[in-house]
Order: structure tokens, then sequence, then C-alpha cells
């Protein structure tokens, strides 16, 4: 760069409000490489044993075949690397497999067997993998709920949440109940699964009118509903509403929370 033209009167410097067009006077990212935390990866089957590598240790792959019409399958570390869940389905939690579809996560990524739903002979596949952090943690911070275990990346503004529903009273009303997501920030998604029945995924989005999104339907907002009980998540909890679907006594659940990091993640609406 070319030295200032133009200095502030009897000096010999540029304004303050003005530096030098170079990297060491950028800010400073809060990700510097998002490949670090979060990577797509695509693939062609081989209906055998493949990994895929990634640049970090996946907690969470959610996997899709491209060339067909097998369900999504989405995969968790807390829950156990051969136990899926299908985005486009409200059926429950199945797994272990014969043969393994997800068999393990590993240092570098992670690796299947030889199962048609991720990795069929003639087949092309594609995945989503999230670093969940290091740990799987038991996690007090709310109410009602309990066995709650939650894995947390708060850098990265991610964490996977296991829990036992509190509620037994009747639905659509708020429970009082919760779960801590442990990211230290307010979450702006937040994806939830009954994992022992067949149940909707409801989705709590922070741009809608307090209410429920449904992943595996084409409902629209359903605002009547207390499936997170009509309340925005604080940087510790999780708010959930009486309802089958998000909160039954003695039924267990996962959640997939988000919260936005700058530069890194956003979460918004459009018209």
């Amino acid at each position: 760069q070319r030295a200032f033209a133009y200095q502030n009167a009897g000096t010999n410097r540029p304004s303050a409000d003005y530096k030098a067009l170079n990297t060491a006077n950028l800010p400073t990212p809060t990700i510097a490489d998002g490949s670090q935390y979060f990577d797509t990866k695509l693939w062609a089957g081989n209906a055998g044993s493949q990994s895929i590598a990634t640049s970090f240790s996946p907690d969470f792959v959610w996997i899709k075949q491209r060339s067909g019409t097998n369900w999504h399958n989405l995969f968790d570390i807390v829950r156990g690397a051969d136990k899926a869940l299908h985005s486009n389905e409200a059926n429950a939690e199945t797994g272990p497999h014969s043969p393994a579809r997800l068999s393990s996560f590993d240092s570098n990524g992670w690796s299947m067997g030889a199962s048609t739903d991720v990795n069929g002979s003639g087949s092309t596949y594609g995945g989503w993998a999230w670093d969940g952090g290091t740990s799987t943690v038991s996690n007090t911070d709310g109410t009602g709920t309990t066995n709650v275990q939650v894995r947390a990346n708060p850098s990265a503004g991610f964490s996977i949440v296991t829990y036992t529903g509190g509620s037994s009273s009747p639905a659509n009303s708020d429970s009082g109940d919760s779960f801590g997501h442990g990211l230290g920030a307010a979450p702006e998604l937040v994806i939830c699964k009954k994992r022992t029945g067949g149940n909707s995924w409801p989705v709590y989005h922070a741009s809608t009118t307090l209410g429920a999104l449904v992943l595996d339907g084409t409902n629209a907002l359903d605002t009547s509903s207390y499936l997170f009980a009509k309340k925005h998540p604080t940087s510790s909890v999780v708010y959930l509403g009486n309802n089958p679907e998000i909160n039954n006594s003695s039924h267990n659940y996962v959640a997939y929370c988000f919260a936005p990091v700058a530069g890194y993640s956003a979460m918004g609406s459009y018209v």
C-alpha cells in the first residue's frame, strides 16, 4: 500500500479512524477456518466398509443418499454411533444395525458399514458433520427433566443434548420444565426428537413468532402449541411445554442446539 496522501493537520499520521490496508489490521475472526468445526462430504458407496475423513473428530453426522430415495440418517456420539434417526419421518430411533450404518466416530472422521442407507454399491451420498466438543457431561441447569447429558462446543455454537421428559400434565400448556444446553449463549435453532416413539420433530427458531415448526412435515408455524412453552431459550436452558413430542414423562429425547457465532454461523428468516 502507498503511504497516506492526506494527513491530520500538524501531524505525520492519518486520521485515527483509518488503518493501513494489511492483514495485521484486520479483526481477528472468531473461527478462522470453519472446516475445523463443520464439513460437508460426498462419496460413492462401495458396499463394504468405508471411512470419511474430516479435519476434526465429528460428534453429529447427517447422511442422505443423493442418487436414490433412501431416508435421511442422523447419528450422534451421545446416543451411540450406530443409532439412527430419520429427519423425514417420525419413526423412533433404530440400531445398532446389521450391516452397520455408521460404525464409529473417529478422531479424523467417521466409519461406515455396508448398509445401503449410507454406503451401497452404485449409490452416491452426502454427509454433514459437526464438532460437538470433547466430552459428554451431566447437566442440571434445567428443571423437571432428568438424565440430561450434554456434549457442547460453545466456540462453534453447537451442542447435543439427551434427556428424559418430566411432564405428565395435559398438552398445550407450559410445563415449567427445561433442559440445559451447555452453550453459554441462547440457541437460535433447536431441533428435538422423541427417541422412544413415533413422534414428529419439533423445531424452535428465534426469528419466528413463539411456537414451533415441524421438520418432517409441511405444517405452518404452530403458534397455539406450547412445545417450547412459548418462551425463548436463555443462555443456559431451553424451555419445554406439555407435549409428548418434546416432553413426556419417562420418555427419552434428543435435541440439537445451534447458537450463532460471528463470521461462522447465523440463523435468520426471509420473505
